[in-house]
């Protein structure tokens, strides 16, 4: 009886040494992801998060209920999470907020970030609902999505006339995970929306435009102290499959369905893309709030990048981000038929101005060697930029302005080098899953400007939206520009938390073609019910 007395003992302590949250906040549109950056500037969350790694996970001392009553102003009653703990809190069940997500589109496919919703005219939701479950080191998160989208026909070129489609409805599995935590480390298999850099619109790496894929996960719960300052990171390894469906739209070939870009026997049909990719932040001990980082991604289709590999080691079949950086230290890396993206990024939190400014930097293909980078540094780049500045009226109220450049035009040097567009450097499908693009949604080559200005009183927000989008400049006489302008706003009601954007879009040349104006008119409504 002592010893298994003495067995249960440990078994409570290890729970305890390794009780660590695995709960996150899910990169998903119009979701309460934004008030992370809110709550940093307002000096309400630490310093010591770069906020270049999402999603954000829970921790024993930062909680749901933690999070839910920052954001709420004064005398309000914030957002509770429904939980329940057992064996003497050893466990824990929650109840996920149920989500409906709904967007419309009057003329033709707009937006961005919208996670597994498709490229689309008319109307789509995306249902979501779930549980949270902990024992110890062990957590699950089970949240799947269901899309039911109308996905009608709209104009697309001469060419092809109209775009003939059909209704859509799948399941994802959504923003779910398992995990084993351990201090300030997990390792776990997710299909979670993933957010790399500094960006707050766009993310030149990973971000939540397409929908979350399966992938195994090695990576940092929360920074990572050491004297020499505070380290982030996440690793990850998994399946990005698109959709063969002969009408689905692809959003890296111009919104063309799979028909008309690869034909009904394309070789890329059916074949599923290994992706491998790491992130990795650091905030200098020396440097409050100075945040540097880097990116790297290989993904391939597996018939060529597996078949390709083998014996030549683990690292370089499975793990190839860890590999040289310079071709001409590699062996036949063109013959892998990998499609490889880097960058590197810098943020700046400044508290007392209660602003920031971030910058991104990335690459389309690695150089071949050192000589090659240095003489042409630009061939194959892409930058974004960024602010964000809250102006404060009362301990409740704020202004909030943001501002974001994301450029991925060619650089000058395509006159005697071509590069490509960004995110379609060797494989015929490029960067994508489920067709989406998984950086800038905005579309591969494009270039985007965006300004919002939102006032903010909790959980209550009122503000407008402007954006532009040159659309593959380089590749068109007529340049396709879209202009889009707009009200956004969130509203708390009991347990509902309703956020919405409504804006008209102006697309000139539409399509690539000379003095055709379009206007279409695009909407987003997200319910949110906690229980």
């Amino acid at each position: 009886m002592n010893v298994e007395k003495k067995v249960t003992s440990s078994i409570l302590l290890l729970l305890v040494f390794f009780k660590l949250f695995a709960q996150s906040i899910p990169v998903v549109p119009l979701s309460l992801d934004d008030d992370i950056r809110v709550l940093q500037l307002q000096g309400k969350i630490s310093a010591n998060y770069s906020l270049t790694i999402r999603p954000l996970y829970f921790t024993k001392k930062f909680t749901p209920d933690t999070f839910f009553a920052l954001i709420a102003s004064d005398k309000k009653t914030p957002l509770k999470e429904a939980s329940h703990s057992f064996w003497g809190k050893f466990g824990k069940l929650s109840l996920l907020p149920t989500t409906v997500l709904t967007k419309y589109n009057s003329h033709h496919p707009y937006g961005w970030n919208d996670g597994a919703m498709i490229p689309a005219k008319g109307f789509q939701s995306i249902f979501s609902t779930g549980v949270y479950a902990e024992l110890g080191p062990l957590s699950i998160q089970l949240k799947p999505e269901f899309l039911n989208a109308s996905n009608q026909a709209y104009e697309i070129t001469d060419a092809f006339g109209t775009l003939p489609t059909k209704k859509v409805k799948r399941f994802f599995p959504g923003q779910s995970s398992v995990r084993l935590n351990g201090g300030p480390v997990s390792l776990g298999l997710s299909s979670e929306n993933l957010w790399w850099g500094p960006g707050q619109f766009s993310s030149l790496m990973m971000s939540n435009n397409a929908p979350g894929f399966l992938h195994l996960t090695f990576n940092s719960r929360k920074p990572l102290k050491t004297p020499v300052g505070l380290f982030e990171w996440q690793v990850i390894s998994g399946k990005l499959e698109d959709d063969s469906d002969l009408d689905a739209p692809i959003e890296v070939r111009n919104l063309w369905s799979y028909r008309f870009v690869f034909g009904s026997n394309s070789i890329y049909r059916g074949d599923w893309k290994y992706i491998n990719a790491m992130t990795f932040s650091y905030q200098p001990s020396f440097l409050k709030g100075i945040y540097v980082g880097f990116s790297r991604q290989y993904s391939g289709l597996s018939k060529y990048v597996l078949d390709s590999t083998k014996n030549r080691g683990f690292v370089n079949e499975y793990l190839p981000v860890f590999s040289k950086l310079f071709k001409s230290k590699l062996v036949n890396e063109d013959s892998k038929g990998w499609d490889q993206l880097a960058n590197i990024f810098f943020r700046a939190l400044l508290p007392k101005a209660n602003a920031e400014f971030y910058v991104e930097y990335g690459w389309n293909d690695h150089s071949f060697n050192e000589r090659d980078f240095i003489m042409t540094p630009v061939h194959s780049s892409s930058f974004l930029a960024g602010f964000k500045k809250g102006i404060k009226f009362s301990d409740d109220k704020w202004l909030f302005l943001n501002g974001e450049v994301t450029h991925m035009e060619q650089t000058p040097d395509y006159l005697v080098r071509w590069a490509g567009s960004w995110y379609e450097h060797y494989q015929g499908t490029g960067y994508s899953n489920a067709n989406q693009i998984m950086g800038v949604g905005a579309g591969f080559g494009s270039n985007l400007q965006v300004f919002s200005a939102t006032l903010n009183n909790g959980y209550n927000k009122i503000g407008i939206l402007l954006e532009r989008v040159q659309r593959e400049p380089n590749t068109h006489t007529a340049r396709w520009t879209d202009l889009s302008y707009g009200f956004t706003g969130q509203k708390k009601i009991n347990k509902l938390l309703m956020a919405w954007r409504l804006s008209g879009v102006e697309s000139k040349n539409y399509a690539w073609k000379q003095d055709a104006s379009r206007f279409n008119f695009f909407g987003m409504l997200s319910l949110n019910y906690y229980w």
